[in-house]
């Protein structure tokens, strides 16, 4: 049964805008792949540890067009010692060279602290997605920031975390087993999977992603705790949910979608099932704080405000 975890209330000054109150560094990062789980390796965070994440995908980054990525951007700059996670999507419309070095620009910045999910657009015009690669990993390297070249898929322990980094566009029934592997290999109290398009989603412009059931399935047996995706251009916070959109309060996984990075936003459908406990129709990012048992929230807008919050313990 869940532990209760209780949340602190209260308040405090995030860049000058009084906000919600909710509420070092080291990683290990494990490629997919068969029998490499020790390639690339880093040094192991502690496991009294915490890490502070920062997520958003669907910048869409550009140059000399309306675009909210450099204001998205400054708020990552208020967390020098956060991890960044990508979600996809990131650079202009098809993942170019030249859109990836608008995007340098913005969260360009945050490179070296930063790592990369794959979306839908990074695959537009070349199905290899050998910009996204080339800019993460480096030209022609095979693996790095965003996972091995070609697949893209990749895992990250921190802070007693497994986090599994997905590819929705490739190779679904190949990643289900490496995640049920990695789960059984090496069981995790806490268990994060972040991949760009979601299962679930109120937004008007965007399908649900059925065909991701699978990993659901597995994350769902295995214990895990949260997902996080993008695509859908808002915020969206679900409750405990099965791989059939039941709520689930002891075992259910925790869906956030945070399409919020700078692309134009995109509007809600009425009466959403299953519905949302959360919809922000605005651009920000989700700052997650992660402990060996249990995590916080906040979905920070880009004037600072904090406009979702909350924490729960692992399963």
């Amino acid at each position: 049964m869940r532990t209760p975890f209780r949340v602190l209330a209260g308040s405090l000054l995030l860049g000058g805008a009084l906000v919600a109150m909710t509420s070092c560094e080291s990683d290990v990062m494990s490629p997919a792949g068969s029998g490499a789980s020790d390639e690339n390796r880093m040094p192991a965070a502690a496991a009294t540890d915490s890490v502070v994440l920062v997520l958003a995908g669907d910048m869409h980054a550009n140059c000399g067009r309306y675009n909210q990525a450099p204001a998205t951007a400054r708020l990552v700059e208020r967390f020098p010692n956060a991890k960044v996670i990508i979600l996809g999507d990131n650079a202009g419309i098809h993942g170019t060279a030249a859109e990836f070095e608008c995007y340098d620009q913005t969260w360009g910045r945050f490179k070296s602290r930063t790592w990369a999910t794959i979306g839908n657009h990074e695959l537009n015009q070349d199905s290899a997605g050998t910009a996204h690669y080339d800019y993460f990993n480096g030209v022609g390297v095979d693996s790095g920031r965003a996972g091995h070249r070609g697949r893209g898929n990749y895992s990250l322990d921190l802070a007693g975390w497994r986090i599994f980094v997905g590819n929705a566009h490739r190779n679904l029934e190949d990643q289900a087993a490496w995640m049920r592997r990695e789960m059984a290999a090496a069981p995790r109290k806490c268990t994060l999977a972040i991949w760009h398009s979601p299962m679930y989603t109120s937004n008007a412009s965007v399908v649900p992603f059925g065909r991701i059931r699978p990993w659901w399935k597995v994350l769902y047996s295995g214990g895990a705790d949260v997902v996080v995706n993008g695509h859908a251009h808002v915020y969206e916070r679900f409750p405990e949910l099965t791989p059939y959109g039941a709520v689930d309060l002891e075992r259910g996984i925790r869906e956030f979608v945070v399409g919020t990075g700078g692309g134009n936003l995109m509007r809600f459908v009425e009466n959403p099932a299953p519905a949302p406990r959360k919809r922000i129709r605005e651009w920000g990012v989700l700052k997650l704080t992660l402990w060996p048992a249990h995590y916080r929230w906040q979905f920070i807008n880009i004037n600072g405000v904090v406009r979702d919050s909350g924490g729960d313990s692992c399963h």
